[in-house]
């Protein structure tokens, strides 16, 4: 009886089929890594992007306003110190002095600070005596001077000092028809820089142990320039400029 035949092997898979498996693998493989890159890289734009942006163009306009700020505040200087004296000021000098004065007082204090804004009164108390302006002024600048003297840096409160020990000078009476300023009104703020930063007083004196007309301008010009210096190294309220308010953007809350 015959044996029944072998049935016939089957061919062996190709390698090309057995690979086709895989092939398609890594294709799929590489189109999902590709799909979630390319989303993610979208995500982060969206996310990081306006972050960036906005950091960019704030620490330009906060560069701007600085620059504006300080220029402002070394235009008033020259007109007064080159203008004006305790004795006789023209009528606009004064005018363009207190106007500009409220201007700069008022950004000062709306972007910049306490200690700076400090400082500026301070120095505002200076010039209304320096442009011999109204008695109602002056005794305005002499109450914001004294309600913010402790809170000036000791760089500030030193050239602060020297300008109090000079304005004592200036502040005898101006006519019979005003009130006269208060020749205390100088020792009251000195006495209050001293009390927050205790020796300024005597390094003021040594600085300027007389004192003319000359040496309070110089001083006053200082002042100006020191507190110029403050708002440069300043951060303004309100703009993304630091490492510390980018974080804050990237955050969602």
């Amino acid at each position: 009886m015959d044996a029944a035949a072998p049935e016939a092997a089957e061919p062996p898979e190709s390698a090309e089929a057995a690979a086709e498996p895989r092939k398609r693998w890594r294709w799929r493989r590489r189109v999902s890594t590709s799909v979630v890159m390319t989303i993610v890289g979208i995500a982060l734009t969206a996310w990081l992007l306006p972050a960036l942006t906005r950091q960019w163009d704030d620490r330009q306009k906060a560069q701007e306003l600085k620059a504006t700020v300080a220029a402002d505040m070394a235009s008033m200087t020259a007109k007064a110190v080159l203008k004006a004296t305790p004795a006789r000021t023209p009528p606009e000098v004064v005018e363009a002095t207190l106007l500009s004065d409220w201007q700069i007082e008022s950004r000062l204090q709306l972007y910049f600070p306490p200690s700076i804004a400090a400082a500026w009164e301070m120095y505002s108390f200076g010039m209304h005596l320096i442009v011999n302006a109204p008695w109602i002024q002056t005794r305005t600048a002499f109450v914001k001077a004294q309600d913010t003297a402790a809170s000036v840096t000791p760089g500030i409160a030193h050239r602060a000092a020297s300008m109090l020990l000079l304005l004592k000078v200036y502040s005898d009476p101006r006519s019979a028809s005003e009130p006269p300023y208060d020749p205390e009104w100088a020792n009251t703020l000195l006495d209050d820089v001293e009390a927050a930063h205790p020796g300024v007083t005597a390094q003021a004196l040594a600085l300027h142990p007389g004192g003319g007309l000359w040496a309070l301008e110089a001083v006053v010009v200082g002042l100006e320039r020191a507190i110029a210096a403050e708002i440069i190294a300043a951060h303004p309220t309100g703009y993304s400029t630091t490492t510390r308010d980018l974080i804050h953007d990237l955050l969602p809350f």
